[in-house]
């Protein structure tokens, strides 16, 4: 448990947490070069591809899905979810990094793209101790809109020198945060229990569930906007 910092990803895909760990799924980055091609084989698991930043064609089913995103505080993101017993290629017309989250599902369901135009948004803490924890939300997908899946999955962007996951919380299901900054050089603190993290671009928390699950509270730095994905 804790806060992992990763100053950057080899090209193609780097396995962050296996699914036999305390996180109960497989959590990745897939690094693309410009026109690569990598085939994905989906076999007993279910699996999410999220956009970070680039360019991306999935194709899957003589179906083509095209994804696009400048950076991920600005663009709103796109995801492909398949499920068990699917093949599928993911193809970079730009460097591009993607969110890669696989669990096993015996459960079939339909292979859905997720568009920016079917994301979820919101903003949390306005109006309230003094904007302090002001903070956009953008849901993927979650146990309402895909009961089928195993997990949820969003993301967040923090307002500089704001708080967010605030008022601290906590809630049984495991949960781990993938951060980038709207600066490179940028930083924040994850406090998770009693520990304070210091978290950086690209940086990975983990956050243990069970009947004691610790409460989990973030802060962007002054400066910098704090982005980070939810699984």
């Amino acid at each position: 448990m804790g806060v992992q910092n990763y100053k950057k990803f080899q090209n193609g895909y780097n396995l962050i947490v296996s699914e036999d760990s305390d996180m109960n799924v497989e959590f990745g980055i897939l690094a693309m070069e410009k026109n690569k091609k990598v085939t994905v084989e989906s076999h007993e698991n279910e699996i999410v591809v999220l956009l970070v930043q680039g360019n991306v064609e999935f194709i899957i089913e003589n179906n083509s899905y095209l994804a696009k995103r400048s950076n991920c505080f600005d663009d709103l993101p796109s995801a492909l979810h398949v499920p068990r017993g699917c093949v599928f290629e993911i193809i970079s017309a730009a460097e591009s990094e993607c969110i890669v989250v696989k669990k096993r599902n015996s459960k079939k369901f339909p292979i859905k793209f997720y568009s920016t135009v079917t994301i979820q948004t919101g903003t949390f803490g306005d109006g309230i101790l003094n904007n302090t924890a002001k903070r956009d939300v953008r849901i993927v997908f979650d146990f309402f809109n895909a009961p089928y899946s195993k997990f949820v999955i969003g993301e967040l962007v923090t307002y500089p020198g704001r708080w967010s996951s605030y008022p601290p919380h906590s809630h049984p299901h495991p949960e781990i945060y993938y951060y980038r900054f709207s600066k490179e050089q940028g930083f924040g603190c994850s406090i998770i229990g009693d520990e304070a993290y210091v978290v950086r671009d690209r940086s990975v928390a983990l956050i243990k569930g069970g009947e004691n699950a610790p409460t989990h509270p973030q802060v962007a730095a002054p400066g910098y906007a704090m982005y980070y994905c939810w699984i």
